[in-house]
């Protein structure tokens, strides 16, 4: 049964793509931005 025209394990597919991307951005702020975590290999500049 197609959904918007896609076979349903592409439109999964696609749904799956863009929650992982959305999780990763909020993890991106919140941790990084809002936190000011560094990435493992930053330098910590004090």
């Amino acid at each position: 049964m197609p959904i918007f025209g896609l076979p349903t394990v592409t439109f999964v597919m696609a749904v799956a793509t863009i929650l992982a991307g959305s999780l990763g951005a909020i993890h991106y702020v919140v941790v990084h931005k809002f936190m000011e975590k560094p990435f493992p290999d930053q330098e910590v500049s004090e």
